[in-house]
């Protein structure tokens, strides 16, 4: 889930942590809170048996560093045009955290299709972005296929679990 702040005229914006935090006291009075849930996700595998399948079906998203990359896309098309984004956080909740539980979030500059398999072959997968476009790196990696890391959290507290984004991030979708 996705939470952005913003106000519908562009001039000034609201923040909040979640989604029970009221307003700012210097919110204007039409500043308005959007949440976005994602249109799409999957995750895709390094590992040899499974490099080509695809998760799009999946109820779970997975990330296991360079060997699992848990990839999600938001329709923010909601957003009026002349908003300015001050805020925006991405909430998770894990449900099972190995290592030390960090993580990083990577925007994504390549296109890619959901697909609608559990665990069979099929697109998005490590090496293919759809069905007939692979990515330009291996694995939706950067630099091509995923920009630089815009944030790191770790998991390690109670779920849910909420991480702020660069608001320029969201600006750019």
């Amino acid at each position: 889930c996705g939470r952005l702040g913003f106000d519908a005229t562009g001039d000034d914006v609201v923040d909040a942590a979640n989604e029970t935090d009221p307003p700012r006291p210097d919110a204007p009075s039409n500043a308005l809170m959007m949440t976005f849930t994602p249109v799409a996700d999957t995750y895709i595998v390094s590992e040899t048996v499974e490099r080509l399948n695809n998760f799009g079906a999946e109820d779970e998203l997975r990330t296991k560093r360079d060997e699992e990359r848990g990839l999600l896309r938001f329709d923010v098309s909601a957003l009026p045009a002349a908003a300015t984004i001050f805020s925006a956080d991405l909430q998770v909740t894990p449900t099972s955290v190995e290592s030390d539980g960090s993580f990083r979030v990577h925007p994504m500059r390549e296109a890619w299709i959901e697909g609608t398999q559990e665990g069979a072959p099929g697109a998005c997968n490590w090496d293919m972005r759809n069905l007939t476009m692979p990515w330009s790196n291996a694995g939706a990696s950067t630099p091509t296929s995923a920009g630089s890391i815009v944030t790191t959290f770790t998991a390690n507290g109670l779920p849910p679990l909420s991480i702020a984004v660069p608001p320029s991030l969201v600006e750019g979708w």
